[in-house]
């Protein structure tokens, strides 16, 4: 009868903790679409989902560059509305050794070889480059602040 207890007891808690978390990460999703939507002035899609991110942002401030990799779960592309569709060779290397120097997956990397667009925005020091891969519908952000 005890160990029946604590079987449910132990079922309970990690219920708890797994909703807990669940919870947490889909704050802490809300808040990086909110930082990009505020800072950069940019609509991300309603339904987008966080496949990877990366980022060197130790200090008080944020400086440091921010690699994140969303799939876009509907066909909302009125972020890409003045996006360029034109191959661009030293984008692609520039983003390439960025993306090796900080040590970026190889399946979460950018593949130049499948179909793109891109838009980069300048603000002040800090950039925003977005590219949108339309085979795998994968929205790429490499956000770089000083």
């Amino acid at each position: 009868m005890k160990s029946k207890r604590m079987v449910i007891f132990v079922f309970i808690i990690v219920s708890i903790i797994l909703v807990f978390m669940m919870i947490m990460q889909n704050i802490s999703l809300n808040n990086e679409i909110q930082m990009y939507e505020s800072f950069w002035n940019i609509k991300l899609p309603s339904k987008t989902k966080c496949v990877y991110k990366w980022n060197n942002q130790d200090s008080f401030h944020g400086e440091g560059i921010r690699y994140s990799r969303y799939q876009l779960l509907e066909n909302d592309t009125s972020l890409l509305t003045d996006c360029d569709y034109t191959q661009n060779n030293e984008l692609e290397k520039s983003v390439i050794n960025l993306m090796n120097d900080c040590g970026i997956p190889d399946k979460q990397k950018i593949d130049f070889n499948s179909t793109y667009c891109w838009k980069y925005i300048q603000r002040e020091q800090d950039s925003l480059l977005i590219i949108y891969s339309l085979n795998i519908k994968s929205l790429f952000l490499i956000q770089d602040t000083a």
